[in-house]
């Protein structure tokens, strides 16, 4: 049950994240995959389990990496 919440977590974030620009439509797309996967992977193998961290890791790297983008274009 976890990672079906985990699923809709990912899925929500990603397309929360592409509608405001944060993410990238490629990531976007790239996450509506990991949640599909994480809905019906666990059954195919238990490894997928290690994907929600995964995406949560990339996820904070890309928004760290756009916000000292953009604090570099402003000046600050």
């Amino acid at each position: 049950m976890a990672l079906r919440s985990a699923a809709v977590f990912v899925g929500v974030s990603a397309s929360r994240g592409v509608r405001s620009g944060l993410f990238p439509r490629a990531f976007g797309a790239l996450s509506m995959a990991t949640a599909v996967l994480l809905l019906v992977g666990y059954e195919i193998a238990p490894w997928v389990s290690l994907v929600f961290p995964t995406w949560v890791a990339a996820s904070a790297v890309l928004i760290l990496v756009r916000r000292r983008s953009t604090e570099l274009a402003d000046g600050a």
